[in-house]
């Protein structure tokens, strides 16, 4: 007994795939949502970034929600979108704990990472309902990214002036 409408992710119809948390719709749904709210904050608090780069509030409110969804991705094996936003917490931590300074290049790299996830967040979307393939990978950003840790990582603790 069968129907003519399309296959769904939890049809018998659709392709066999390991029964995870990751094959949620429901669960993905939120996902989406919730993340798309903490890209909003996101760039409202990295505006205030720009006019105050000494914000504590506005780090620790940016490192939160790339912490938020850095942990929802890892939850639902959304691996690129879990890396990038981990490797962006961790510059901001380096921040929160004043061992990079915040600067427009900076402020720049994190948002383009906003942006990767962003559309990242898009293409689940879109895979969900069944167009496209889902998120893809940024490896020159991921080296953008991370290149913001190498000063911090490899000079002692910061020295006061």
């Amino acid at each position: 007994m069968s129907d003519s409408s399309p296959p769904t992710l939890d049809s018998p119809e659709a392709e066999a795939r390991p029964n995870t948390l990751a094959q949620d719709p429901e669960l993905l749904g939120d996902f989406i949502t919730e993340s798309r709210e903490h890209l909003g904050s996101i760039e409202t608090q990295l505006l205030t970034l720009e006019r105050d780069p000494a914000s504590s509030d506005a780090v620790n409110a940016v490192f939160r929600s790339f912490h938020t969804i850095k942990g929802l991705a890892g939850f639902l094996e959304l691996d690129s979108i879990r890396e990038m936003a981990h490797e962006v917490e961790t510059v901001l931590n380096l921040a929160r704990n004043q061992k990079l300074e915040i600067t427009a290049a900076v402020i720049d790299v994190v948002l383009a990472s906003a942006d990767f996830l962003g559309h990242s967040i898009t293409a689940v979307e879109e895979q969900l309902h069944g167009r496209g393939q889902g998120p893809g990978e940024n490896p020159a950003l991921l080296a953008r990214v991370r290149a913001l840790m190498e000063p911090a990582e490899d000079s002692p603790a910061a020295e006061p002036a």
